[in-house]
């Protein structure tokens, strides 16, 4: 009799974990099913937090890197490190927060000056005339002089990469700019590099955008064995442009924007055309 008693409390042991396992793994399902997602194909987070920008008018600068806690040892700090900052308008921050580490890096003419996404650092301590951060994301070394902005929320747009391009696609008459810099300065450019345009806000341009990439035909570029008829012609046959791949807008400004690059037929060049699709 005992045993039974026994037996039917172990049961009921049993069947009590296992109904708090199964509500636990339905609200962890819960749970996950109402958290936000992430879009489908969505930029890299380094992608869009280290593309760098061209600011076209003056930065608002909060302060900058004076040193760092390895300061002696060496002169290049990324993830991990301390850094001291100062020079500024930081007594409006407080611990926890995080700030922006960017560089100037070269003019852009007719636009302003390019500058480059270096880190971000979280506030560990303030003193009286120095703010302790910790660089806790790193795109490049943190050096001395480095700038000190305010953080910025950027968005990741998707990008739909591997996308096959039309190569035969007609102009849409919308929005054209061209491509003016890349974040490497490379001579050849493709699929997943960053680039510059001309084109921002004002000429309808925002950040998720997809602009097309171009190259107009080089009607010169004739072979030999056809340059006698094609001067009979009188150069009335157009032929028509060569379309290269797309582009998506990571940041836009009121006249330029900052793409990825996120499909590409043949290599992509400084100065291709872009149209907004």
């Amino acid at each position: 009799m005992e045993s039974r008693r026994l037996g039917h409390v172990k049961v009921g042991i049993w069947g009590v974990l296992m109904v708090g396992l199964l509500l636990g793994v339905t609200m962890t399902r819960l749970e996950w099913a109402q958290s936000p997602k992430p879009a489908p194909n969505a930029a890299a987070y380094s992608d869009t937090y280290c593309s760098g920008f061209i600011g076209e008018g003056e930065i608002s600068r909060i302060g900058e890197v004076l040193g760092a806690e390895e300061g002696r040892k060496k002169n290049e700090l990324i993830t991990g490190d301390l850094v001291y900052l100062g020079n500024g308008a930081l007594s409006n921050f407080q611990k926890g927060q995080e700030l922006f580490i960017i560089r100037t890096l070269r003019k852009i003419k007719n636009l302003g000056t390019l500058y480059g996404d270096i880190a971000h650092v979280k506030i560990v301590d303030i003193q009286d005339n120095v703010v302790v951060g910790e660089i806790v994301f790193s795109c490049w070394s943190v050096v001395v002089g480095d700038w000190v902005i305010a953080p910025q929320s950027r968005l990741l747009p998707p990008v739909g990469t591997g996308v096959v391009v039309d190569r035969f696609a007609p102009p849409t008459g919308k929005a054209e700019g061209q491509i003016i810099d890349s974040k490497w300065r490379e001579v050849e450019l493709g699929q997943s590099s960053i680039v510059y345009l001309n084109v921002g806000t004002n000429q309808g341009v925002q950040v998720g955008s997809t602009l097309r990439i171009s190259r107009p035909a080089d009607e010169g570029a004739v072979s030999v064995y056809n340059r006698e008829f094609y001067a009979k012609l009188g150069k009335t046959a157009h032929f028509p442009r060569q379309v290269l791949g797309d582009c998506v807008i990571l940041q836009a400004e009121e006249n330029s924007s900052t793409a990825i690059i996120t499909s590409s037929r043949e290599e992509i060049t400084i100065g291709d055309r872009v149209e907004l699709r």
